[in-house]
């Protein structure tokens, strides 16, 4: 003769409705997307993210960011970006190559040396070339003005 066993976990509501980071629940910390920023490049755009400080409520860094790149135009951008914190005499906390499809965007991530999310960051974007064959196109001239810092 075989017998069924039956198991019955039992678990608090709460515990069963909560969901790990990286489903995007807590994903936020609380803290949302700045709106999409203009570069000084038509069809070049970013947005932030303050992803909170190592201990959520200490004030305490390095802070963690999202950095998204997005380009708007019809064809494919490649350029150098920089990130670095707020504040005179900042050392730049990272930087690099991106190369975006047409109507795509591609997301960076940052630590920065500062304590606080409303402290913000400043991105820097240059050396853009709009097309297929970037490396022997010339660099494009910034076409909404000035890039300002954020």
């Amino acid at each position: 003769m075989r017998l069924a066993v039956i198991s019955i976990a039992v678990a608090p509501s709460q515990a069963v409705a909560q969901r790990v980071r990286g489903e995007g629940y807590y994903y936020s910390y609380g803290y949302t997307y700045s709106p999409w920023q203009g570069s000084a490049w038509t069809g070049l755009e970013y947005r932030t993210k303050c992803e909170g400080e190592q201990v959520k409520g200490m004030n305490t860094g390095p802070i963690k960011w999202v950095i998204d790149f997005r380009n708007s135009s019809g064809e494919p951008v490649t350029f150098d970006y920089g990130v670095a914190a707020r504040g005179p005499g900042q050392p730049i906390s990272q930087s690099g190559t991106i190369a975006i499809k047409p109507g795509k965007m591609t997301v960076k991530f940052v630590t920065i040396p500062s304590t606080r999310c409303d402290e913000g960051v400043l991105t820097a974007i240059n050396k853009v070339r709009f097309g297929k064959d970037a490396n022997n196109l010339p660099y494009a001239e910034p076409d909404r003005g000035k890039n300002p810092p954020r």
